[in-house]
């Protein structure tokens, strides 16, 4: 640059001397041949002033390219890598998207009232599993209550028919009137009523080792949450670096831009295309960078919520990978096992309920 600017003055002074020699009065043929001689010198010297000029600006304009060029490839990979990872966690929302939609289509009754946002329906989601769990111990502790007191009445009708056989036993030993009919009458309703309470007996163990399968698979499901979580994060912190990189990559960028645009406005250059270019390089990076924040506060959303039912209920999850895709999966299975599971129990207490009201009015009688 110094050079540029001496040869400037240089050119400066040239002129300068050849507009003074237009004013000396020429009298003889030797002035003019030595003007002549002057004026040639003084062309060759500019000529080639001139030509030292023009070379380093080219060479300036050619590094000063050679720069911008190497910048920009550099921000369009950087500008690539985040777009793979938008459009990876772009993929990872709508699948969660398109698996809760199925279950909304399938299961229409579940969601009365309910917005169609994804966020709203994940938790509603959630919410379901939590009370279908607390509704299967509720009905579990219910079923165990009933059967505890048809047990009891059971006995209890047991023990009066005992007393009442005893009773007809000592007036027939009294009367030496005994009817072995009647004794076998009543015997043979004890084994019956014996048998029948084996069998209801039996029912309950099936129905504790059905609910211990439950426990079993929601547990799995839990742990298996846990793994998907951690990918998550891992992915989040993957995208976090690039965002920080390209943001101090272009902030460097930038301020080597404006020094080149100091460059150019000194060599008379217009600066006006290359200050359009970044303008709209940061347009788009900015952009890029409210969609990949948006996409990451989603992401994170559903990470937190999955991850609070894991912690709250971390046998829902045994045995499930740690996939976040497979764990939504194993929850909306979850919901629709516990559904038919729930409709199943409820028929099978009432259907037991009824059967040994049953046989206890028929004990009565």
């Amino acid at each position: 640059q110094r050079e540029i600017e001496q040869l400037k003055k240089d050119n400066d002074q040239i002129r300068e001397k050849s507009t003074e020699y237009k004013h000396i009065e020429i009298q003889t043929d030797e002035d003019i041949k030595a003007l002549y001689e002057i004026i040639k010198q003084q062309s060759e010297e500019l000529s080639i002033l001139n030509e030292k000029n023009s070379n380093l600006v080219s060479q300036h304009e050619l590094n000063r390219e050679k720069k911008i060029d190497n910048e920009t490839q550099t921000d369009d990979r950087q500008r690539e890598k985040l777009l793979q990872m938008n459009n990876k966690l772009k993929r990872a929302l709508q699948i969660i998207k398109d698996k809760i939609h199925r279950i909304v289509n399938e299961k229409p009754d579940l969601f009365n009232g309910i917005g169609e946002e994804t966020n709203e329906r994940l938790d509603h989601l959630i919410s379901i599993v939590e009370n279908q769990t607390t509704q299967i111990d509720l009905i579990q502790t219910e079923h165990q209550q009933q059967i505890k007191e048809l047990q009891n009445s059971l006995l209890t009708c047991q023990f009066e028919l005992d007393n009442e056989r005893q009773q007809h036993v000592l007036a027939a030993s009294s009367t030496e009137d005994i009817s072995p009919s009647i004794i076998e009458d009543y015997q043979i309703k004890i084994e019956q009523l014996e048998k029948t309470l084996i069998e209801k007996e039996n029912e309950q163990i099936l129905l504790h080792e059905r609910l211990n399968e439950i426990e079993l698979e929601l547990r799995k499901i839990l742990d298996d949450q846990n793994s998907t979580l951690m990918k998550y994060e891992l992915l989040v912190q993957e995208r976090d670096l690039l965002i920080e990189q390209q943001t101090l990559h272009s902030t460097e960028s930038q301020r080597e831009i404006e020094q080149l645009k100091k460059e150019l406005l000194e060599l008379k250059q217009s600066p006006d295309y290359q200050h359009i270019e970044t303008q709209t390089d940061d347009r788009q990076h900015e952009k890029l960078l409210q969609i990949n924040n948006k996409l990451k506060r989603i992401i994170q959303t559903f990470k937190e919520k999955i991850h609070r039912l894991v912690i709250e209920k971390p046998n829902l999850f045994d045995g499930i990978s740690e996939e976040t895709n497979e764990r939504l999966d194993h929850l909306i299975s979850i919901v629709e096992n516990q559904t038919i599971q729930i409709n199943l129990i409820q028929n099978q207490r009432d259907e037991l309920e009824k059967q040994l009201r049953n046989e206890i009015k028929e004990l009565e009688r």
